[in-house]
């Protein structure tokens, strides 16, 4: 059952269109990649899928209603990270629940919960400038998940950081998925596409090339992995 579907969706910033026609679905409890060069339209289409910009054409549904019924089930990790330096990990997650709505000792329960779900607990009282890079990505995460989203938006969420600290974030979206959390993200890391999701999406200029289960899709172009794939798809 789909959770998600963008139908025939254009965008433009000024005259430049950066989507064209694009349609896609995204199936419920599944764990899908958005892949492509750099300007193919990923982030756009994240932002869309959002609801957080505006589109020139097309429609958006979420479970077979308006987009705009989705509010609170969605929850977007942007690729640039989103947290104030000054304040300390409970603040910035206090401010970030009371955006949802949920204060005073439910968010202090809910904080509590998730910051021992992705490993914060320890640190949760420094302040966030002395996070590494990995610790304020899954701060971020973090954030994103305090009001139990149905549906999880990451762009490029393991961008800058080192391999261990990919690999945490890696194991945490996976027990997130087992919880019943549909996941959509963007990465420029084949391995991690190949780690974590069962499907995979291929935007190039604005439209897909190419969409489906990796095992088919590495069959169907007999490479024996992702990257060999992305690297015959770019050249195209």
């Amino acid at each position: 059952m789909e959770i998600i579907k963008l139908e025939d969706i254009s965008k433009k910033y000024k005259k430049e269109k950066v989507l064209n026609n694009l349609n896609l679905s995204i199936e419920s409890g599944q764990i899908t990649g958005i892949i492509g060069p750099n300007g193919a339209g990923k982030s756009t289409t994240l932002s869309i899928m959002a609801d957080l910009i505006p589109y020139d054409d097309g429609k958006v549904t979420y479970r077979g209603s308006s987009i705009k019924d989705s509010k609170g089930k969605i929850g977007f990790i942007p690729q640039e990270i989103a947290l104030y330096d000054s304040l300390s990990g409970f603040e910035n997650l206090k401010f970030f629940a009371s955006l949802y709505g949920i204060k005073g000792n439910k968010a202090k329960d809910r904080i509590s919960e998730v910051c021992q779900y992705v490993g914060l607990e320890e640190k949760i009282k420094s302040k966030v400038k002395t996070y590494s890079g990995g610790m304020k990505r899954r701060l971020n995460i973090t954030a994103a998940l305090l009001n139990n989203p149905e549906l999880l938006i990451m762009d490029e969420p393991t961008v800058g950081i080192d391999i261990i600290a990919r690999n945490n974030i890696i194991d945490i979206l996976k027990k997130v998925n087992k919880q019943g959390i549909t996941i959509v993200f963007t990465s420029h890391y084949m391995i991690e596409i190949e780690k974590l999701c069962t499907y995979i999406i291929f935007i190039k200029n604005g439209k897909i090339v190419e969409k489906g289960k990796i095992d088919e899709i590495k069959n169907k172009y007999s490479k024996s992995n992702l990257e060999e794939v992305y690297t015959l798809l770019n050249n195209k």
